[in-house]
């Protein structure tokens, strides 16, 4: 083999090298665009379906906490399995959330959300979103709704806004089921404070 040879040889590698890496990574920007679309057409879906029962929701009485269940909404939730890519469950959407304070989110989170979603994962319930509506005016009630993973739906009122409200409580026929690790980690719900 001669220099030339060698030389294009080199030549020849480092260009289909080149040409390798520029086509891995379009291919690799091209599939975390195509999964960041398919999850904000997930969100967007699930969003728009948590509005549709909103009417619904907001039809309960002042600050009664009577569950909506068993909503068909499995098209929408059939897509969350469809998806390309993971996304990170349950979704909290905030309607409105421009009305929200920092420190409204944050007591809504403490009290509300996390709570909520900590008590029906113990109880082995797949939440997949929760919509969460602001009301406009301070004083009235946050109207929330959250769907199952299998289509299902759970609706009710929450707390005033710029209120101080207490934390979320499961409705149970009798006393309710609480884990020693939910008893821990949220004593004001569970009665042990």
């Amino acid at each position: 083999m001669n220099k030339q040879t060698t030389v294009g040889i080199i030549i020849g590698i480092l260009l289909a090298s080149a040409v390798s890496a520029g086509v891995f990574y379009w291919n690799k920007n091209a599939k975390q665009e195509q999964c960041n679309e398919a999850n904000r057409n997930i969100v967007l879906d699930l969003k728009n379906q948590a509005k549709n029962l909103q009417d619904e929701v907001k039809g309960l009485q002042n600050g009664k906490n009577a569950p909506i269940v068993d909503k068909d909404l499995a098209g929408g939730i059939e897509k969350i399995e469809e998806s390309p890519c993971d996304l990170e469950l349950p979704v909290v959407v905030y309607e409105r959330p421009g009305l929200l304070t920092p420190a409204e989110k944050t007591n809504l989170e403490k009290k509300m959300v996390n709570p909520f979603f900590a008590y029906y994962n113990e109880e082995e319930i797949n939440y997949v979103t929760m919509s969460v509506e602001v009301p406009i005016n301070p004083g009235e009630a946050y109207s929330v709704l959250a769907i199952y993973k299998n289509g299902g739906s759970m609706g009710f009122l929450f707390g005033e806004r710029g209120g101080d409200y207490d934390y979320w409580e499961p409705e149970c026929m009798n006393d309710c089921p609480f884990s020693d690790a939910f008893r821990a980690q949220y004593p004001q719900i569970a009665g042990d404070e």
